[in-house]
């Protein structure tokens, strides 16, 4: 459709039709995802750079959105969900959701100044509670007979799962990781109580 609506545009560049409007929309929604999904990077990393101060620190944050980024990309083609313009939505607010249980999960270790003991906490327990709540009221988009709503809606929800596996798999090891070579390379850099 894209090489037959540009052919009759290079003929006749006012020419309209589904095929020259379905076209140009895709070009403006590619262009407004894109937009939207670099906006929403920059204040996310701009905002846990402030709260954390670290630029460690923000990428232990970081890591488990991007797994799970990747990880989603991958459950789009295993399971031909692919991206349309119903549940593009999705990677932006995959961003903003998904730090929120990394940056709680990350400041409790820098309290706690040891991440193999973090699990022992109430932190995981939470974030799991709260990722929870946030799967079951996406959950119900996946439900419902509107195609659009409810590819957005599994979008969404595999989304914030992977996310959670991610913060309550990955980065657990990430911050052993780092304290390990923090304490090996001469203890840890403190700003506060406990930091990795």
């Amino acid at each position: 459709m894209a090489d037959f609506a540009a052919a009759v545009r290079a003929a006749a560049p006012h020419a309209t039709g589904a095929p020259v409007e379905i076209t140009g929309a895709a070009k403006v929604v590619s262009k407004a995802m894109l937009m939207a999904t670099g906006l929403a990077l920059a204040a996310v990393l701009l905002t846990v750079l402030v709260v954390m101060r670290s630029l460690r620190a923000t990428v232990l944050v970081l890591a488990p959105i991007v797994l799970a980024a990747v990880l989603l990309c991958a459950y789009t083609v295993v399971f031909n969900a692919p991206f349309n313009f119903a549940n593009v939505i999705v990677i932006p607010l995959l961003l903003g959701l998904g730090v929120d249980s990394a940056i709680h999960y990350v400041h409790r270790a820098r309290m706690e100044a040891a991440g193999a003991q973090l699990e022992h906490t109430s932190t995981p327990r939470a974030v799991v509670i709260s990722a929870l709540t946030t799967i079951g009221s996406f959950g119900t988009l996946w439900l419902t007979p509107h195609r659009g709503m409810s590819s957005m809606g599994e979008l969404l929800t595999v989304s914030v799962g992977l996310t959670l596996l991610t913060t309550l798999v990955v980065l657990p090891e990430l911050i052993g990781w780092t304290t390990r070579r923090e304490n090996a390379g001469g203890g840890l850099d403190r700003r506060g109580p406990g930091r990795p």
